[in-house]
């Protein structure tokens, strides 16, 4: 029953929460096999969701370019899933950690400050002074 709640979800949402714990988990297998059923499985999860595991291969396999474009254009459809706010975090967390890993940190210093225009987080406060340059 795992294998198939990670791999075969109902719903986008479920679909998501899959991909990251796959990601975390560096199961670029089971990744893809989410990816091949989001990409026939209904428009939410094809649009969003098989991008979505495209993505995370590529962060899994240190592709951080590729990793930071792909994140870098769902953000703007991520709210087609549902859920709160903190789901969409999630995606620009990982989008910060590819555009710092792939030496793009002008990117990510644009993406912190737009979060701290959003909210004040002593966090993003914190990365934006680490980051070099």
């Amino acid at each position: 029953m795992t294998c198939e709640v990670l791999e075969r979800p109902a719903t986008a949402f479920t679909a998501l929460h899959a991909a990251v714990a796959l990601t975390a988990a560096g199961d670029l297998p089971a990744l893809r096999r989410l990816r091949d059923h989001a990409a026939g499985a209904d428009p939410v999860q094809r649009e969003v969701i098989a991008p979505l595991c495209d993505a995370f291969t590529a962060l899994v396999e240190h592709r951080f370019h590729e990793a930071a474009h792909g994140l870098d254009a769902l953000l703007p459809v991520l709210r087609k899933v549902g859920g709160s706010a903190a789901q969409r975090e999630v995606v620009e967390e990982t989008l910060l950690y590819a555009l710092v890993s792939a030496g793009r940190c002008d990117a990510a210093r644009r993406l912190l400050d737009a979060r701290l225009d959003r909210t004040s987080a002593p966090r993003d406060r914190r990365m934006l002074a680490g980051l070099p340059g």
